[in-house]
């Protein structure tokens, strides 16, 4: 065989690709990996591919969706595996580590308007990058509007969350504290806006996109996303942005 036709082969080859399910995944986790621990009763481990990906881990855990469920080989075989059941489990067998963040502070700063899961994951991927974060949302009233998403979440699961943020250098302002997005680009070297808060998302200036991969809407400096249904597509929507 010619080396060009060998090579015409070995681009087709899909061995190395992640599993369907982390393709699917806006997350990217490592679903066959979560199973393989599980299934050899490491929780531990478990837990931790699981804080690895996702951010509020102790919340999205929780309450994820498994939009990976679709593409799941097992589909096809009888009904796909519950990937969703599974983080769920693992939450509930015991803590996350909660590693503490060794990063410095950049010297930018960011804000972020709203108390949904993607201005959380916006905040807590803004200061893993060194950003100093301010949230416009007070504790009492993000434990409100988290409290509103799910059965499944409590007081105390919330606050695991927001502690891990506030130590970690998130500044939590009520809501009213904030300004419109135009009027806060210029105090914040950039903003974000989660759309899935809807006192939040009513700004003029948000719903039109220029860039649909970082989120930057008409107005410059300022991103918005998290208006999809599915709660792990918000939590993908504050990554990116």
């Amino acid at each position: 065989m010619e080396k060009k036709t060998l090579l015409e082969f070995e681009k087709k080859c899909v061995q190395e690709e992640p599993p369907r399910c982390q393709a699917a995944c806006p997350l990217h986790l490592d679903g066959r990996g979560l199973c393989a621990a599980v299934g050899k009763g490491d929780l531990a481990e478990a837990r931790r591919l699981i804080e690895k990906t996702l951010p509020l881990p102790g919340i999205l855990a929780r309450i994820c969706d498994a939009p990976c469920r679709n593409s799941c080989l097992r589909m096809e075989a009888g009904g796909a595996i519950e990937l969703g059941a599974l983080e769920r489990f693992c939450a509930g067998s015991g803590p996350f580590r909660r590693l503490p963040l060794l990063v410095p502070r950049n010297g930018r700063t960011a804000a972020v308007l709203g108390g949904g899961i993607a201005s959380l994951t916006a905040a807590l991927d803004g200061i893993k990058k060194g950003y100093s974060i301010t949230l416009f949302r007070s504790r009492s009233e993000l434990r409100q509007f988290l409290l509103d998403l799910s059965p499944l979440l409590t007081n105390t699961i919330i606050d695991e969350e927001l502690d891990w943020l506030e130590k970690n250098g998130t500044v939590l302002r009520p809501f009213e504290d904030g300004a419109p997005p135009a009027e806060l680009s210029g105090m914040f070297h950039s903003v974000f806006v989660g759309m899935d808060d809807p006192a939040a998302g009513g700004y003029p200036g948000l719903q039109e996109r220029h860039d649909p991969i970082t989120l930057e809407t008409s107005l410059p400096g300022v991103f918005a996303g998290g208006d999809s249904g599915s709660f792990i597509e918000r939590a993908a929507a504050g990554r990116r942005g």
